[in-house]
């Protein structure tokens, strides 16, 4: 499988869409698709964030090893998560007309 990744800065991200579906025969589906992987990127790293602590400080108040171990499990799941986001999101960040 082959993959193309362009980083652009356009004053309107429709128009360019629009743009390079045509030029590249790809429907824009892909961008509702990452949004909604952002979506449960975002959850996913709640619920980890909340699982880490309720076991560290479960671990801390039952002096368990395991516990702190799967609490410390989670916090790395939480910073794969976090990684995840830079898969998900465009290479460069455009909002009607304005890029960063």
């Amino acid at each position: 499988m082959s993959r193309i990744q362009l980083s652009i800065s356009v004053s309107d991200f429709d128009a360019a869409v629009a743009f390079y579906s045509r030029l590249f025969g790809a429907a824009p589906d892909w961008l509702r698709l990452a949004r909604l992987a952002r979506v449960l990127s975002w959850l996913t790293l709640a619920w980890m964030g909340i699982e880490g602590g309720v076991a560290i400080g479960a671990a801390i108040a039952a002096g368990s090893v395991a516990l702190l171990g799967f609490g410390l499990d989670s916090g790395i799941e939480v910073q794969r998560t976090a990684e995840s986001f830079f898969r998900v999101a465009p290479p460069v960040r455009v909002r009607r007309g304005v890029s960063a």
